[in-house]
């Protein structure tokens, strides 16, 4: 099996604890959308938000104009001295090396897409892409004591 990886560190740094949210501190507007691969069948949604969510939620389908599905979770946290939410969402029980279009927070907005991994014992050679950025860390940033 080959497998090419990329990696790229370092492309953006937020410094969170700098962020204000334009429309107050109830704003769930979504922002810094990323992905995480949960098996070949599942997908971990994940977004910032200004305001805590009481229901995230993730609505999705293989076809653009339908987001027929959704998955919710009750996971919206924080840092003490961040001003913005993470909010996780699991999607279970997608169809492996399949397409989907989503969108975050509600069914009005962007539409994204992810393809899910491909099965278990697939050996055919892939290439990836990594992002990585840890944040700022600090005194103001992402810190989970003072």
């Amino acid at each position: 099996m080959r497998v090419s990886l990329f990696v790229l560190l370092g492309c953006v740094t937020f410094v969170y604890g700098a962020f204000k949210s334009p429309a107050g501190n109830n704003d769930t507007t979504p922002m810094q959308v990323r992905l995480a691969y949960a098996g070949s069948t599942g997908m971990v949604v994940s977004w910032n938000t200004f305001a805590q969510v009481h229901s995230p939620t993730v609505y999705y389908g293989t076809d653009a104009t339908n987001l027929a599905h959704n998955a919710s979770s009750n996971v919206s946290v924080t840092y003490p001295t961040s001003t913005t939410y993470n909010n996780h969402v699991q999607v279970n029980g997608l169809e492996s090396d399949m397409l989907y279009y989503y969108q975050v927070g509600t069914k009005s907005g962007n539409v994204s897409t992810f393809k899910t991994s491909r099965p278990v014992g697939d050996s055919t050679p892939y290439t990836i892409a990594v992002v990585v950025d840890m944040g700022t860390m600090g005194s103001v940033n992402l810190i989970t004591s003072t």
